[in-house]
C-alpha cells in the first residue's frame, strides 16, 4: 500500500513537472511570436523614417536612471565615453533607433535601438556601447529567436552588416565567440573587436558574445 501511494505521488509530481515545462514552453513561444510581429512592424517604420540628431545616451533623462539589463560596474562612466559625434536616430513609438542589423546566416534583419536597458530590450536589440564609425561597437538583445536567439549559429567568417539611419553600411566578419558570466559585463567592451553582439544563454546566467572585425563594404562611405 505504501509503495503504491508513493508511486502515485511520484507520478503526479512528474506529470505536474511536464505540464509546467509545457506551459513555460508555450509562454516562450507566444512571447517570441509577439516579439517577431513587433520587430517586423518596427523595422518597416525605421526604414521609412527620416533621421534626426541622436542624443539619448549623453543627455540626462529617464534612461540615465535605469539599470541596464547587463550592467557594467562603472556603467555611467562608460556610457559617457560613447564617441562623438553622436549617432543620428529615427523615432518610432517614443523610442530612438540608430539603424538595422542584418545577419545573413540567421536570416535576421533587426532594428537597433539607441540604448540597451531593461525597458528597451523587450522591444528590440539595442546599442550597449559605442558607435560603428569609431568602435568598439556593442549590441545586445534578448535570446528570442526573433531577436538574437540564433547567435550560436554564427561561425568564423560569417558576415554581419549594420546600416545606420542615413544609409551608411558597416560590414563585419565574425572572428569568434565566447561565453561571459553575468558579472563580467566589463568584458563586453573591448578595443580588440570592432563589433560585439551578445545575448543570454538559455539559463540566463551567462552571455553568449560574438566578436567581429570590420571588413570592406562597397556601400561604406570613406
Amino acid at each position: 500500500m505504501y509503495k503504491r501511494t508513493l508511486g502515485t505521488v511520484v507520478a503526479v509530481i512528474g506529470l505536474l513537472c511536464v505540464l509546467g515545462a509545457a506551459g513555460l514552453t508555450l509562454m516562450n513561444v507566444r512571447t517570441d511570436n509577439k516579439a517577431a510581429v513587433m520587430t517586423s512592424d518596427i523595422l518597416s517604420r525605421v526604414l521609412a523614417s527620416e533621421p534626426v540628431p541622436g542624443s539619448s545616451d549623453t543627455d540626462p533623462g529617464e534612461d540615465e536612471e535605469e539599470t541596464p539589463r547587463y550592467p557594467l560596474p562603472n556603467e555611467r562612466r562608460l556610457r559617457s565615453r560613447i564617441p562623438e559625434p553622436e549617432m543620428k536616430t529615427v523615432l518610432v513609438d517614443g523610442y530612438e533607433y540608430i539603424g538595422v542589423l542584418t545577419i545573413p546566416r540567421t536570416g535576421s534583419e533587426l532594428p537597433v535601438m539607441s540604448t540597451c536597458t531593461d525597458r528597451t530590450i523587450n522591444v528590440s536589440p539595442g546599442r550597449y556601447y559605442g558607435t560603428p564609425e569609431k568602435g568598439p561597437f556593442v549590441i545586445g538583445g534578448h535570446n528570442y529567436i526573433s531577436h538574437l536567439g540564433r547567435l550560436d549559429w554564427l561561425r568564423e567568417g560569417d558576415e554581419v552588416l549594420f546600416t545606420d539611419v542615413e544609409g551608411v553600411s558597416y560590414l563585419y566578419k565574425v572572428a569568434g565567440s565566447e561565453i561571459l558570466n553575468a558579472g563580467d559585463g566589463r568584458k563586453l567592451v573591448s578595443d580588440e573587436w570592432d563589433l560585439s553582439l551578445f545575448t543570454c544563454t538559455f539559463s540566463g546566467a551567462q552571455r553568449l558574445t560574438v566578436r567581429c572585425l570590420r571588413a570592406e563594404s562597397e556601400d561604406e562611405t570613406p
